[in-house]
């Protein structure tokens, strides 16, 4: 009897172990250790080594700012993914889309510029307006930009003092073409100052928070 009993109490600590090492390993958000470089220019390989990476790449979204890199190869402590088009100075994060939980590296990244040496302004477009008097009439007064549609290019939304709207302009331009040619008007039912967006729970979509 106290052979069997033995033998349960043993099996039920195993079994407490592992269901144990299951859920600690499921909580841990993503460590970054190293980047083997800081500044890029778009479509770079960046190497990130650390812990809890897991061995998903559809479980991962990685964010250079306000756009979403791609990962080319994967391991638990070790991913290769490239700088995307849209990157905006901000600390690197890998967001593990399982427990929602986000590690940043240390230092944010740079884009750099990858042309030919000598940067001139002939390499520039030039001004771009959006549709005359908007700004003015509706007091824009602070604006943020994130991937709100998943298309990889970074979008605008804005706060308005004298507008109780929060405009989100989709960008649809293409190279050598900056165009955001519309609007979208959501009713806040109150003037906004100030505007941010970010991830707020670990989901992998851009949030819009305002006051």
């Amino acid at each position: 009897m106290n052979r069997i009993q033995f033998s349960f109490i043993r099996i039920a600590f195993i079994g407490t172990l592992a269901i144990g090492s299951i859920q600690y390993a499921w909580g841990q958000k993503p460590a970054i250790k190293s980047i083997d470089k800081l500044k890029g220019p778009m479509e770079e390989v960046v190497t990130v080594k650390g812990s809890f990476f897991g061995a998903d790449k559809t479980k991962l979204v990685v964010t250079f700012g306000a756009a979403k890199g791609d990962i080319l190869s994967l391991t638990d402590q070790i991913m290769e993914v490239t700088v995307p088009f849209g990157t905006t100075y901000h600390n690197l994060g890998i967001t593990n889309l399982t427990n929602g939980l986000t590690g940043y590296t240390q230092t944010p990244f740079l884009l750099s510029f990858n042309g030919k040496p000598g940067f001139e302004l002939t390499n520039l477009q030039g001004q771009f307006n959006f549709p005359a008097g908007t700004p003015s009439l509706e007091g824009l007064n602070d604006l943020c930009m994130c991937d709100f549609d998943g298309d990889k290019k970074v979008d605008v939304a804005t706060a308005n003092s004298n507008f109780k709207y929060v405009n989100i302009y989709p960008n649809n331009s293409t190279p050598g073409t900056v165009a955001f040619p519309s609007k979208i008007a959501v009713n806040l039912g109150a003037l906004t100052l100030h505007i941010k967006c970010g991830d707020l729970n670990g989901d992998g979509k851009p949030d819009l928070v305002v006051s």
